[in-house]
């Protein structure tokens, strides 16, 4: 199984209710034709919680089957029009697709309806941070970038019952390695 995850910006002439609402009711539909794909998951920001300098304001995870489903066809519409649907709610140029490999140092239910905190990493070092053991983390997981030049060596994802519980540990999530913080509400499109 592949992972890939998307970093990107909403185009500036949209609100983040739009943005949220066009990919989550519109580009989903397109997203889930992908042939080979396994699961898919979006990461929309809580808004309130979104710094105005965030090089993000969302956060795609996707599941291929195989590096079969990578092969592209430059002839099938289905990638064009893949292009020309993320126009309508993305800032093309602040698009990073990262090919990660995940490790779950913390595995258990998803809670759902929960919350997700990501924060990209400068570095990764293979150490399980001490707030991952804490009671009140559900899940974490760590995704590493496996290959190529990215904006960042990978990233974590911590998940909680409430955003009362991920503001509690946030302050025992100091890392040097962290680069930019995210709280999100997690939707699986496909599981």
């Amino acid at each position: 199984m592949l992972k890939f995850a998307a970093f990107f910006r909403k185009r500036p002439d949209l609100s983040h209710a739009q943005f949220q609402r066009y990919w989550l009711e519109r580009h989903a539909e397109v997203v889930l034709r992908l042939p080979g794909l396994a699961r898919y998951v979006q990461n929309h920001p809580l808004p309130a919680t979104l710094p105005p300098s965030s090089p993000c304001h969302g956060v795609a995870e996707v599941w291929l089957e195989d590096a079969g489903a990578l092969d592209r066809n430059p002839a099938d519409p289905y990638w064009e029009e893949v292009g020309e649907d993320e126009a309508r709610f993305i800032d093309q140029a602040s698009l990073v697709v990262l090919p990660v490999a995940e490790t779950a140092p913390k595995s258990g239910e998803w809670p759902r309806p929960g919350i997700k905190v990501l924060r990209t990493l400068s570095a990764m070092d293979g150490k399980v941070p001490p707030v991952a053991v804490l009671p009140t983390v559900r899940r974490y997981l760590r995704n590493g970038v496996t290959s190529g030049e990215g904006f960042c060596r990978g990233y974590d994802c911590t998940w909680f019952n409430s955003l009362a519980d991920a503001h509690a540990v946030a302050a025992k999530m100091k890392d040097p390695a962290a680069m930019h913080v995210m709280i999100a509400t997690e939707h699986v499109i496909k599981a």
